[in-house]
Order: C-alpha cells, then structure tokens, then sequence
C-alpha cells in the first residue's frame, strides 16, 4: 500500500500521544478490525472438487449445503475469478433449480454481455433488471463476479452465508475487499472459503517451509506439523500476505523506475522524456539474465537516469527529495527480494521472465562415471526357477535396490512392491572415478524395459545383455511357465485387459506358442495393479490409465510413519522421481500430480 502512493499523500500511523484525533484512531484500527472478523466469521475453508469445470464443483458446494440446511449459501464472491469466461446466465439458471423455493425467487448476477446492468433472473425464466424486479435483493440468490468484487454495495440478508473463491496469487487487498461485499460480517453473516487443488498446495507448501523466519511464516508451519492440518481463515490470511509482500517487491523496481525518470527529467530539455528505441534483436534480447536484489536493481536505474540526464547535480531543487525518498522506500521494502534482470527494455523482459518461468535450466556439474562391465551367468537356469531369489547370479529386491543406490532417503519410504527384483547387471550401472564409494545412480538408472515373470508371481527387471540372451533360450526350450515381456506393452494390455502383446512364452500344450509373439496370456493373469504401479512410478511415468491403477499408487505414496524422522511429501518426492528419468516435462497437469496434490490436501 505505501508504494502505490503519491510521494505527497502519506499513509497515516497512529502514533502514542494521547491527544491524537479519535477519528483517525479509528481509521487506524479499520485493518485490524477487518482482518478479525473475516478469523472469526469464517465458517469453513474448503478445497474444490476436480470437476473439469470450476462452476460445477461450486454448484457442488452449494448442492451439498442446501441439503444440510444449517449452511445455506446466498451468494458467490467470485474473488478468484473462477467463473471468469463463463455464461453466468446458465449457471445462475443451474443454481436456482437447486436452492428452495420458499427461500429464494430468484438469482441477481452483473449481465456483462446485454443489458451491462445487473439482472434477476427469477423462476419463470423471465429476467428483468435489477430496479424493476419485484424480487427484492435480500430475496435473491447473489453472484458477484470478479470485476464486482470490488465497490459492489448490495443489501443482502442479515444471517446471510457467501462462498467466497480463492486463486493462486491471491492478495491481501482484494481478499479483503471482497469479504467486504458482506457489510454486516461482522454482525452474523458469515463466510466460506474456497479454492482449488493450486491453492490448497501453495499453503501446504507455505506449511511445510522451513527457510522462513517471519512470525507469520513460523506460525503457519507449526500449525502445518501438527496432524490432521486443516486449512483456517488465519492460514488463508497469512498466505494472502506472503503474497502481498512478494507483489509489492516485485513492482518496486518499475515504480522506481517510472518516479526517477520523472525526477531526472523535471524542468529540463523536453528531448530529455524521450529515450532511445531499441530496433537490434541483440540489443532486446541478447544481455543475459542474472538474479539481482530490488536494491540493487534500483541503484542501477538510478545511475542510468543521472547519467542520461546530467548527473543528480542537475536535478532540480523541488525533486532532489523524491529522488531520495523513492531510494529509502526501496532499501526498506525491497532488501530481502532477487528477481531476474537485465539490460531489456521492460516488454523484452518481461518476455524473457515468461520463458524463465516456463522452462528453467539447471546446470549441474556430473563426476566423471565408468560403466560397469556387467558379467555373464547360467541363463538356462532362469527358466529352470521358480523364483528369482533361486537364481545363480545376484539379485537384489526393488525397496532395496531404491534404498542403496537413490537418493535421498525419503524415496525408501514409498511402499515399493517387494515381488520385484533386479539383477546385479540391471542395478549396477556405473561406478565413479573419483568416489568408489558413491553408491547414488539418480543420473544413471537403468530404463525399465524387460521383465521376466516367474512362476511364484515375482518378476525381474533384465538389462539389454541378459534379455537378449533369455530370449534365445525361449526360442529353444519347451517347458515352463515362465513369461519374458517389454514393461510397456505388459502395461498397454493390462489398461486394455487384453492378452500381453510381444510376449514370450513356453507353454507345453502348444508348440507354436513357444515362439516369440504367439503367447496367449492375459496381462490381469501375469501382473496387478500393485506391481504396475510400482513399475510405472520407478520407470518415472506421470500417466495412469485407470482408477484401479491409481488406487494403488495412492496406497504406495500414503505414508503415515517414516524411518529416523525422515520428512515425506508425496508430491515431492514423486516429481524427484520423475526428474531422475528426464522426465519433469510430463509432470505438470499429469495424473501423478493430480493425484498427489489430492493426497496433499487430505493430509
């Protein structure tokens, strides 16, 4: 709030001489007094369905309300423009038929497209603006969209309920303003919050946050450690300030910027307002970006604009101040806060922030590595077993195999299936030149691709070199029920409930299904749902095609108590797994997130 004010309107504080102005006591205690009655007049803070369509998961709410009767809602404070796009006249059509009739006649939303006057649109389907109606507004069901959030002033029931939206930068200003919309908050009518899964996550994370030592950081993450987190109207406060702070760094330099370029150019040669354009591409976009504090951002700004003009000696008397004042107000505000910059004009870099934001390139330093040699053993032997553990070469089971050789310790907390192993040649894939003792392969994992299915229901996870020389000996050998098959159609039949397609099989019944590519056996026989989820996660796929699937890998990530104090996060610790294959690209959006950020909020 100071920076978005002139230099010569000041913000009042109260100060402690006991003659100072009641009035302005009172003016000084309006914050306060309004962030209390949205802690103490918020009913419920709810997390949003994962309908594809925002307006249904709170057609949703306001469905499951109506039937309890003691929450019945009367309006939507659209805050977080989640109806932004939408036709409001079909949604408000969708609520009316589900609010009683005794109690509502009607739906009074803003008519953007036609009459830009607000409207009722009553029972009959007839509607009619808002002056007109005989539909009072206390007897109508509100919608305030977004752009109404803000100045609106309707006469809404006395013991009236709204459902208020929440987006992921929400700040503390328009939070406020909206819950403003209820001018008798604070005398019983009350507030629901609501948000969707990027909400929920962004104050889980803000709960989880270790690296912040504000008071209102350190009181959210204690709430956070304790069990059964459930988010509360202070946990939503506190967020909307942190995003608050985190807005306000952000567009100091550009105020800056625009208040030294008129302090530098005040009562000078009008030829001074004009800069030089920047036509060269190299010019626009060939300086690199660097992580740079507000401040120091500004002192460069500053020196830009004294050199172009003349020098700080040549300002004018009446300007010298502000000149000062805009470097104090930075220095106060903005020392603790990087930002990328660089010598852009302002829409080149915003540009190059989107693409930032979009794609960010970590570059790590990888120790020199050594292949390992992987060693023959007595392949018949494997079609001679009835498990993997009786074979004559080293194995070594998957919760293991993630134990000794990922990183870090939390991945060994995931539920891993114990029925599948991995031969030496597959886990040891490199050793390091520098540290023989460097046991993390994160880098150098091998590619799931082939797996032998034993008769005891246990599978093994083969290199190239070993299932090329397995395949051979299904070719030759008649007898067993052993089943050599690449992971990726194993899991396309299983989605399918199909027979396994490539599959090689030995079958004693049928001679022409001991060659490659006649097997007839179902995947649902071979494999389930719990051993393809823990394949999947471990080859680092996002993608899971059925409800039965993700079941099961919500089973695997849901992990109540872990080893030594070890802190676990489902998303977290899927997305390492996902960025140790190269995969992080197919993340966002994907079923693996969706699916954690669900768990997230059910913690």
């Amino acid at each position: 709030n100071h920076r978005i004010l002139p230099l010569q309107v000041r913000q009042y504080f109260a100060s402690h001489d006991d003659d100072q102005d009641i009035v302005l006591k009172d003016l000084d205690g309006t914050n306060g007094k309004m962030l209390e009655m949205i802690i103490k007049h918020t009913v419920d803070v709810q997390q949003l369905g994962t309908e594809a369509q925002c307006f249904q998961s709170l057609v949703n709410i306001i469905s499951k309300c109506t039937k309890e009767r003691s929450k019945l809602i009367h309006a939507i404070i659209d805050c977080g423009a989640l109806l932004a796009g939408t036709d409001l006249h079909k949604i408000s059509t969708i609520i009316l038929n589900i609010l009683p009739i005794k109690e509502f006649g009607g739906v009074l939303f803003y008519d953007a497209v036609n009459s830009h006057n607000w409207v009722i649109l009553e029972r009959s389907g007839r509607l009619l603006p808002k002056d007109i109606s005989p539909i009072t507004e206390e007897k109508a069901f509100v919608i305030f969209d977004e752009p109404r959030c803000r100045g609106t002033d309707l006469k809404l029931r006395p013991k009236a309920i709204a459902l208020l939206t929440l987006a992921p930068k929400l700040c503390k200003d328009k939070l406020m303003q909206a819950a403003g919309r209820l001018r008798k908050l604070g005398r019983d009518q009350k507030l629901i919050m609501v948000g969707g899964a990027d909400v929920f996550s962004k104050l889980n994370d803000l709960t989880r946050s270790h690296d912040n030592s504000s008071s209102i950081s350190t009181h959210i993450l204690n709430l956070g450690k304790t069990l059964g987190f459930q988010a509360t109207a202070t946990n939503i406060l506190s967020w909307a300030m942190k995003n608050t702070v985190e807005s306000t760094a952000a567009g100091l330099p550009t105020w800056a910027n625009h208040g030294l370029f008129f302090a530098s150019t005040f009562d000078k040669n009008p030829q001074l307002s004009i800069t030089e354009e920047v036509l060269k591409l190299e010019d626009m976009y060939g300086k690199s970006f660097t992580e740079q504090t507000v401040v120091k951002t500004t002192c460069n700004t500053r020196a830009y604009h004294m050199n172009r003009t003349g020098g700080e000696d040549a300002l004018h008397n009446s300007v010298k101040g502000i000149v000062n004042s805009i470097h104090n107000r930075v220095d106060e505000y903005g020392s603790d806060f990087t930002f990328p910059a660089s010598g852009c004009d302002e829409e080149c870099e915003r540009e190059l922030e989107l693409e930032i934001e979009e794609e960010e390139e970590i570059e790590v330093e990888v120790p020199l590595m050594d292949p390992v040699q992987e060693e023959k053993w007595e392949f018949t032997k494997a079609l001679q077993c009835q498990s993997p553990r009786d074979l004559p070469t080293g194995i070594i089971a998957l919760p293991a195999f993630i134990e000794k050789f990922t990183t870090p310790a939390s991945l060994a907390e995931i539920k891993w299936s114990k029925e599948i192993y991995c031969t030496d040649n597959f886990a040891r894939t490199v050793v390091s030149r520098t540290d023989k003792f460097m046991s993390a392969l994160n880098r150098s994992l091998r590619v799931v691709n082939f797996v032998l299915c034993f008769p005891d229901g246990s599978f093994l996870l083969l290199s190239e070199f070993e299932a090329n020389a397995l395949v051979g000996l299904f070719w030759k050998s008649s007898r067993g029920s052993h089943c050599l098959v690449h992971s990726n159609f194993l899991r396309q039949s299983l989605d399918s409930m199909n027979e396994i397609l490539l599959q090689c099989t030995l079958s004693k019944r049928d001679a022409v299904a001991n060659h490659l590519f006649r097997g007839r056996r179902e995947a649902s026989d071979v494999i389930s749902d719990d051993e393809m989820a823990s394949l999947q996660l471990f080859a680092g796929e996002s993608t899971y095609a059925t409800e039965e699937r993700k079941y099961a890998l919500q089973s695997m990530l849901r992990v109540h108590q872990t080893k030594g104090g070890v802190r676990f996060c489902p998303r977290t610790e899927a997305e390492r797994i996902v960025e140790m294959r190269g995969l992080g690209k197919f993340y966002p959006y994907s079923d693996l997130e969706a699916l954690c950020e669900k768990m997230l909020c059910e913690m």
